[in-house]
């Protein structure tokens, strides 16, 4: 829940500055049309909605939006920081935020998130209610309106005409209206319901639901309702005569007078701002075209420049994959550095941040891989950076003289300027951030210096770099580096781990060892003690045939490698898709709909009676192959829609002869050269690995062979289990466990289980 509020608090802010920038600009164009005004706070809902934006050179954001305010993990921090990109906020806010104290099991900063994420919600819920309950109470009132024609209502207690509903809206108008008073405000309250103003303004008070804490987000709802009403009112007397100025506000001003009994639902909307409305009906003129089209042309552009982030001065063509400083590697497997001359201290009490603290370096390592993520190194005491090695500009290995390394511009000179900031305004440090980008994923160093010590201007004091890139880098051999299952060597012996809680009793006589070491993950370990997936101290003991290890105060089995057969996977080519005229169909079989753009379907062509398969994409068809042979039953062909490899697919099933099946996967949302998978063999869809993702089991032959196709890497890949194990007959057994039957001689079947690549002895 902390997580969420942050996102939406940082959003919030983001959104401020696009509301001011709104609010100013609706203060320049008093004389444009309302509509521009209107659009521009589409923009603004963009930046309250959409967690993530674009880059573009004509931002016209303050910073850079991708840095959001607040960080994520600010409550783990040890030195909470905000970068809102506003100097003075920033070192005052920072500077009031509360440090976590040492020793203390919670940050306080954390418990005042999550109070706050709480009654965040509960005003969320607020509103929602006050405002369902609203309308329950309007519609109550207005059971009594008569209907004149179509959605049109007449209510003698009404003194403002109004819009309610949603999806089949409502207009309401007060009894006693003449002819002409009619026509006009009937015309208006159509042209809401045909610009869709009625579902509009409910998104925009589920937004600001959303942003409730935001005073600014009150503002602009209702400044975008008021730019509603004067762009529909400029609509109206646009399509009839301007001589209808003054009776249209004269019926503004009556129609305000009274008694009114709508009560503020945003379902319910019709009034307001009358003041406003009368002078800017009073003072219209049709626009000539060249206003329309500036007003076009400044719509679009200030959209652009609002709903983009500003491009990054860090990022650019740099290459943060083995950053190098003073020992230590971004990427660096940790049980391979050498950490024997760096004094200990406690460790920081962080998520997902400093594992280890040392007094010259802290780090951080991912879990799974072992490989070393962030690291703070501390180079104030020498003033200078020993060795630094980054690949900047398309340069290989580009190192800086140690003797220019003491001040922020021996950086510059290499990596050019990067983004600045503050970081500690009371110290007087400050940050050059530079960040290399791949999609999603990112490295980013940022060098910490002060502005003045000791004489030395621009003095360097921490570098700090984190990577959520993969790695090792460059990639090895992908058969070679293909992680292994987590393992232990015991004497002469490997044991392979199962994922098996053991519930028993294991006393202090019945341990043999414990973890000594660890290899990479991809190696088998060659020691006695030995792992490959860390874990140093955790205790075993003999169990049953195997072993059992102590991982996390459980009793993970192990079992021997000779019960284990590893499967090789070799990537599978897509089948051929070729374009099919329509009139060479002669008989649609069967058709099944996707969507309005995607189809397929079975049919039989002109030249024979097999029944093949095709699919309709954007309007042009394509032929995958032949489903099924001649006179094939109706029950042993088909066409499912199925989600397999975590993607939605439809399936074509059928036979091309005796005990000879097969089937072809079109993966929809891919592209046509890439969508059409062949699989030879019965088939089935079943999740082997739990991963919430479905493989394919395919079974073909009167001694049965089976292959395994599941997703690696993001290409579809296959195994032969047959030729993997050397087994003379697979099948799948027992499709709820997962198991397979395997015969390696006649008369003999063994149970087996798909785990890790491997087929696993059961």
């Amino acid at each position: 829940m902390s997580e969420l509020f942050l996102t939406v608090l940082n959003m919030s802010l983001t959104a401020s500055y696009v509301i001011l920038f709104v609010i100013l600009v609706r203060l320049l164009l008093k004389k444009a049309p309302k509509i521009i005004a209107y659009a521009l706070w589409g923009v603004v809902a963009f930046r309250l909605i959409i967690p993530f934006s674009f880059e573009s050179m004509f931002s016209l954001m303050p910073r850079n939006t991708n840095a959001v305010p607040i960080p994520h993990d600010i409550i783990y921090q040890q030195s909470p920081q905000i970068n809102s990109g506003i100097e003075v906020v920033d070192s005052f806010v920072s500077q009031s935020l509360p440090a976590p104290t040492v020793g203390a099991s919670v940050n306080p900063l954390q418990i005042y998130t999550e109070i706050a994420a709480y009654i965040w919600v509960i005003g969320i819920i607020a509103l929602l209610v006050y405002n369902l309950v609203s309308i329950l109470i309007l519609k109550r009132q207005l059971k009594n309106a008569q209907l004149i024609e179509q959605n049109i209502y007449e209510f003698k207690n009404l003194k403002t005409p109004f819009v309610l509903g949603l999806i089949r809206p409502k207009i309401f108008l007060p009894v006693g209206l003449n002819a002409t008073e009619r026509s006009y405000i009937l015309l208006h309250e159509q042209t809401h319901i045909q610009r869709k103003d009625h579902i509009i303004k409910i998104l925009a008070f589920l937004v600001l639901s959303i942003h409730w804490f935001n005073p600014l987000v009150w503002i602009a709802f209702v400044l975008m309702s008021t730019d509603m009403e004067l762009s529909c009112d400029e609509q109206v007397l646009k399509e009839m005569h301007e001589d209808i100025k003054k009776p249209y506000a004269n019926s503004l001003l009556s129609l305000a007078t009274g008694r009114h009994i709508i009560n503020g639902s945003p379902l319910a909307f019709g009034e307001g701002n009358v003041r406003g409305r009368i002078k800017n009906v009073l003072n219209f003129k049709k626009p000539t075209v060249w206003i329309i089209v500036v007003s076009i042309a400044l719509v679009a552009v200030l959209s652009v420049g609002l709903a983009a982030n500003r491009a990054t001065n860090g990022t650019g063509d740099y290459d943060f994959y083995n950053f190098y400083v003073n020992g230590f590697m971004l990427g660096a497997d940790i049980n391979e550095m050498d950490t024997s001359t760096l004094m200990p201290t406690e460790p920081l009490n962080v998520k997902n941040g400093y594992d280890f603290n040392f007094e010259e370096v802290r780090y951080s390592a991912d879990e799974e891989t072992g490989r070393l993520r962030k690291m703070c190194v501390n180079v104030y005491d020498d003033g200078v950076v020993s060795m630094l090695v980054a690949h900047a500009n398309g340069k290989d290995n580009v190192s800086l003289d140690s003797n220019q390394t003491y001040q922020i511009e021996g950086i510059m000179n290499i990596l050019g300027k990067g983004e600045t900031g503050w970081h500690d305004r009371e110290q007087g440090l400050r940050y050059m951030e530079y960040r290399h980008k791949e999609g999603r994923l990112s490295a980013t160093v940022r060098f910490v210096y002060m502005d003045r010590s000791k004489g030395i201007p621009h003095r360097l004091v921490w570098i700090i770099a984190e990577s959520s890139l993969p790695y090792p880098y460059p990639y090895p051999d992908e058969k070679q580096f293909r992680d292994l299952r987590p393992m232990i060597k015991v004497g002469d012996m490997l044991f392979l781990d199962t994922n098996k809680e053991i519930s028993i009793e294991i006393g202090d006589s019945d341990i043999i060892g414990e973890v000594v070491s660890s290899v990479n993950q991809h190696e088998k370990p060659v020691e006695n003690g030995q792992t490959n997936f860390g874990s140093i101290g955790s205790k075993y003991a003999y169990y049953d045939d195997g072993l059992v290890v102590l991982l996390k105060n459980k009793w993970i089995f192990f079992e021997k490698e000779n019960n284990i057969y590893p499967l090789e996977f070799f990537q599978l080519s897509n089948a051929k898709i070729e374009n099919l005229q329509l009139d060479n169909i002669n008989k649609i079989i069967e058709e099944k709909i996707i969507d309005k753009e995607r189809s397929t379907f079975i049919f039989t062509d002109n030249e024979n009676s097999e029944f093949k398969g095709g699919i309709n994409l954007n309007g042009k068809s394509y032929y995958i192959g032949q489903v099924s042979m001649e006179n094939t039953p109706e029950d042993l062909m088909g066409i499912e829609e199925i989600q397999v490899f975590g993607k939605k697919a439809v399936k074509f099933y059928g036979i091309l002869g005796a005990n000879y099946a097969q089937a072809f996967y079109w993966l929809v949302e891919e592209k046509p050269e890439n969508s059409i998978i062949q699989i030879d063999g019965n088939t089935i869809e079943i999740d082997l690995d739990n991963d919430g993702k479905k493989e394919v089991v395919a079974t073909t032959g009167t001694i049965p062979e089976t292959k395994i196709y599941m997703l690696k890497e993001g290409k579809i890949a296959v195994s032969d289990i047959n030729k993997s194990i050397g087994a003379k007959s697979v099948s799948l057994y027992d499709e709820g466990k997962k198991l397979f039957e395997v015969y390696f001689e006649p008369n003999k079947p063994e149970r087996y289980v798909f785990n890790k690549d491997s087929f696993i002895r059961r």
